[in-house]
């Protein structure tokens, strides 16, 4: 018996919050969109540095930001981790939103560079357990056979 967990993480990110834009005039939805910003600043360079570092400094990764905002350090496991991570770019068409959509696609374009290797984490004396099971699995057919043969072998006097 083994189990597989999985997890899903749906972000909206919902584009850069412009305080001009939103009419925000409320000092507390004000520091709501200064917030807001800099977690996507961080995603921003988090997503930079990953990309970077499987393009170009293979040898010698850098470290990226995770711990500088909650939001890059809940998906950590998603972007820096054993995952396969899939990033869902909307963009609208209007030329009102065109340096949104532009950004957007920066963002997207960079994501594409990041390459996880996604392995299947599995408890070492469960992986012994399925290992030994095979094997026993093919030492009854190996055994199977011999004595299949051996019956259809003639006596000899």
């Amino acid at each position: 018996y083994t189990s597989k967990n999985s997890r899903v993480y749906l972000v909206d990110l919902a584009g850069s919050e412009r305080v001009t834009k939103s009419g925000a005039t409320d000092p507390l939805r004000f520091q709501e969109l200064t917030r807001i910003n800099q977690s996507l600043t961080t995603l921003s360079r988090v997503i930079e540095t990953l990309s970077d570092n499987a393009t170009v400094n293979a040898d010698k990764p850098k470290l990226p930001p995770y711990r500088e905002s909650m939001l890059t350090w809940l998906l950590v496991d998603a972007f820096g981790g054993n995952s396969k991570t899939t990033m869902l770019a909307t963009v609208s068409p209007a030329q009102s939103n065109a340096a949104e959509t532009h950004s957007t696609l920066r963002y997207a374009s960079r994501t594409r560079k990041i390459i996880n290797q996604a392995l299947v984490n599995e408890d070492p004396s469960d992986a012994l357990i399925r290992a030994l099971q095979e094997e026993m699995t093919l030492l009854k057919l190996q055994l199977a056979d011999r004595q299949q043969q051996q019956q259809q072998q003639p006596l000899s006097s």
